[in-house]
């Protein structure tokens, strides 16, 4: 039975820190070439280079273009290849003022980072991200790095100090109204409680 309460944790919380990357749409024609071009410069004076030659597309979709682009590596499970992708990309964010573009990227190097097993690094970066996000001040923008947190709480054990980061997800996803994020962070939290044994307020 336990087993089977984990496994289901571990799915949701996958499922839910995941979304970024497996929800994203196509890569966009007008901006593909340019963000294929960036991702595979050389350095960071050559990509500078491009973003002053290209100033038109050095826009927020750009930064979603190359997010998307390196969230196909991801889904291929090739983390060792992705991360340096949602660096290049959260550079490029911050080289064009795109603070929202920024702390999607930080949230998928965390996410990334916690698929490499990285359990220092991964919380470091869900934070900055965290931090970006609240700058903006939009609803429903900390739902992932908070679950994040959290899912990486539950899974070293430590299930108390999971609890406030899944209730201030909940909180942020049901300011948004986003029933899906309502729906998932519950699933977690109600497993929480489970493993701690309060049965009551798991169901």
């Amino acid at each position: 039975m336990s087993t089977h309460t984990l496994s289901i944790s571990a799915l949701l919380g996958l499922l839910l820190c995941t979304g970024l990357a497996q929800q994203e749409p196509p890569p966009d024609p007008k901006f593909a070439p340019l963000a294929n071009q960036l991702l595979l410069a050389p350095d960071e004076p050559a990509r500078a280079q491009m973003l002053a030659d290209h100033k038109d597309l050095a826009t927020p979709e750009l930064v979603k273009t190359m997010s998307t682009l390196a969230g196909q590596v991801f889904d291929r499970r090739d983390y060792n290849s992705v991360l340096p992708m949602y660096q290049i990309t959260c550079a490029v964010a911050l080289a064009i003022g795109d603070k929202r573009g920024q702390a999607s990227c930080t949230f998928n190097m965390g996410l990334t980072e916690s698929r490499r097993f990285h359990v220092e690094e991964a919380p470091a970066f869900y934070n900055q991200s965290i931090a970006l996000y609240q700058s903006l001040n939009r609803k429903g923008d900390l739902v992932a790095p908070l679950n994040g947190i959290a899912v990486q709480l539950y899974n070293r054990g430590d299930l108390r100090q999971a609890i406030p980061y899944y209730e201030r997800a909940l909180a942020d996803a049901a300011d948004a109204g986003n029933e899906v994020s309502i729906a998932q962070t519950n699933a977690n939290l109600g497993n929480v409680y489970h493993r701690l044994g309060n049965y009551r307020q798991a169901i």
